[in-house]
């Protein structure tokens, strides 16, 4: 290992650094130490300046001169991207919900929440709140309704336009005060809860048996898309949103496995 013992003694040998003046080479600065102590010494202040270099490049504003290296504005921009990209998968996770709670309608397949107990029985249900007790009464369905269900006024409202399937006009038009509060005609589940630009905020409710009910033109939806909701239960405020509207109002829609019908023949009150 005769190599590595030069090494040795070159690093153990004494060195000098000297600043000198031209032409007097007069010393201005000097410094003796070991080779290893120069090249330990050396290797400390590169080492820190390349820190140094990092942690500029890094935190401070220095970063951005970097060529290549993305604004404050591009950063931003990125950011809102990925908040929006957040938003639009939730979105089209409850627009997934409510594309297979159709596909089930349309195949004549019933969606049932889960309950703790107790089976249901429309024709025993017991009305305890005073405010919806002149507001429900039970009623036979067509014929393409099996059972017999106990249904609630959604409003107080004035019917303004009837169901009128050749104008596409798939549901009725009750007028009512803004603010007021919408119902729920019979308990099921919410499969849709979201703003469309044509009807505003829009809810749907998927009942039992097949009906599902739409609810349109709200100022405000109280329930979410996976809510149980109980017949005669607040679910959205009377409002006046979305491109078709007249005024405050709501559109109520009811569909039976993929086919609208003529609410008025489940509330010929209304009439």
């Amino acid at each position: 290992m005769e190599w590595l013992s030069k090494i040795t003694k070159k690093l153990r040998r004494q060195y000098q650094i000297q600043w000198l003046v031209l032409p007097s080479y007069r010393i201005l600065w000097s410094v003796s130490a070991r080779l290893w102590v120069f090249v330990l010494g050396i290797s400390f202040w590169i080492v820190g300046l390349l820190l140094l270099g990092y942690w500029l490049t890094r935190v401070t504003a220095l970063r951005y001169t970097i060529p290549g290296y993305p604004t404050k504005e591009e950063l931003r921009a990125k950011q809102l991207l990925v908040t929006k990209l957040s938003q639009m998968e939730e979105v089209l996770a409850q627009q997934d919900s409510f594309i297979r709670s159709f596909r089930r309608l349309t195949l004549g397949v019933e969606v049932v929440p889960q309950r703790s107990s107790g089976v249901r029985r429309y024709t025993a249900m017991t009305v305890k709140d005073e405010r919806f007790r002149l507001k429900s009464y039970e009623v036979y369905l067509p014929d393409t309704f099996p059972v017999r269900m106990r249904l609630f006024l959604p409003i107080d409202g004035v019917l303004t336009r009837r169901y009128e399937p050749m104008q596409r006009h798939y549901g009725i038009d009750l007028s009512a005060s803004k603010g007021a509060l919408v119902h729920s005609i019979a308990e099921g589940v919410v499969i849709f809860a979201e703003y469309s630009f044509q009807t505003g905020k829009t809810l749907a409710i998927q009942h039992f048996n097949g009906l599902v009910s739409f609810y349109k033109h709200n100022e405000r939806l109280l329930k979410q898309v996976g809510d149980f909701v109980k017949a005669g239960e607040p679910i959205a405020v009377v409002g006046s949103t979305g491109e078709y509207t007249t005024g405050p109002h709501l559109h109520l829609e009811l569909w039976y496995k993929g086919k609208p019908i003529d609410p008025l023949l489940l509330f010929p009150i209304l009439d």
